[in-house]
């Protein structure tokens, strides 16, 4: 993340990421298409869900829980 300004009487829209100085009085605006990458959620929650009974089965035979 770059040391950024923000004039006095700026705005910045919401959601907007702001990477370079934004002048006084002016608005900032940054967005950019949105992307939807299919099927991603329920990968990343296969994996998620993997992990933790890999965890809870280190654990057990561990004798910690």
């Amino acid at each position: 993340v770059a040391p950024v300004t923000i004039g006095a009487g700026a705005y910045v829209a919401t959601g907007t990421t702001v990477t370079q100085d934004v002048p006084d009085d002016a608005l900032a605006i940054a967005r950019v298409k949105q992307q939807n990458k299919l099927g991603y959620a329920g990968r990343l929650k296969s994996r998620l869900q993997a992990a933790a009974r890999r965890d809870s089965e280190k654990l057990r035979v561990e004798g910690k829980k």
